[in-house]
């Protein structure tokens, strides 16, 4: 079936409309989607880096804890842990084992600490590598649809070379 001279110009029309019209944006919109993609990145690096920082805190308090038991203990066997009334605690099994609950149970609150914040650090992690994801699906969406209407465009102008 042919195209009528009429029809070939509205074809034309529409195309051009609709291939002009969209060129412009679709750009934009992918500048927009690198600089989204660019800052993901940049969140990314930075949660990394305080995510480090912070799990170098933790093991940090979790030396110092150990360091601070083998001290209490050094002291209580030299006789300088006193009681409140002032009387020296001598080193026996009973006060070590009583020091070290003390002593383990800030460690698993620490240990307790760390395992929240890799569960934390991994979500966030894959939350942000999920949003870069759907801003390269963007990407591509954009590009096919550019591509579409560059096709519909040239055709058009073929349509419209023809009609002259």
């Amino acid at each position: 079936m042919a195209i009528s001279r009429k029809y070939k110009w509205v074809l034309c029309a529409v195309g051009l409309l609709l291939a002009a019209g969209c060129a412009g944006p679709s750009a934009a919109a992918l500048e927009l989607i690198g600089v989204a993609r660019m800052g993901i990145s940049m969140a990314s690096e930075a949660q990394e880096n305080q995510h480090a920082a912070l799990i170098g805190q933790y093991r940090g308090h979790i030396a110092a804890l150990d360091a601070a038991f083998d001290n209490d203990a050094k002291l209580a066997e030299a006789g300088q842990i006193r009681t409140a009334a002032g009387q020296a605690v001598p080193l026996t099994a009973r006060w070590v084992i009583e020091a070290r609950k003390g002593y383990i149970a800030a460690r698993d609150a620490m240990s307790r600490q760390i395992q929240a914040s890799e569960l934390a650090h991994r979500t966030n992690r894959d939350n942000l590598q999920a949003a870069d994801e759907s801003l390269e699906t963007a990407a591509a969406l954009i590009l096919q649809q550019m591509r579409i209407h560059e096709s519909i465009k040239n055709k058009v102008l073929r349509i419209r070379e023809n009609a002259r």
